[in-house]
Parts: structure tokens; sequence; C-alpha cells
């Protein structure tokens, strides 16, 4: 299994965001379960980490 830590979630969304990669709830959790459980662990919501990894300095949280 893989341990994600908030950074590395924060990363693979924006290189997601980058390639305009699907970012809905359903398919994030078909294209990497494990992301999506990490970025709901984290943040609270898929859709919070998104707005994070949109801009947020994690040192700020």
């Amino acid at each position: 299994m893989v341990t994600w830590t908030p950074e590395q979630v924060i990363f693979a969304i924006r290189i997601r965001l980058h390639y305009s990669a699907p970012m809905d709830v359903d398919r994030a959790k078909g294209i990497d379960s494990h992301l999506y459980e990490a970025a709901c662990e984290y943040f609270g919501t898929w859709e919070l980490a998104i707005e994070v990894a949109q801009g947020t300095d994690l040192n700020t949280l």
C-alpha cells in the first residue's frame, strides 16, 4: 500500500491539473483510489484538496 504525505497528495493533484486530467470525484476514485483516499484523509474532501493544490501554501495550513 502507498503511504502519502500531504505534500505528495498536493503534488500529485497539481500534476493532474497541469495535464488537464479529469478531476471529478468519480473519476478520481477510479483512476487512483489511494490518492483520493489520502486527499480526503488529509484535507477532508477531494474538492478541498483540489482547492489547496490550486494555490494554497501548505505552510499556512
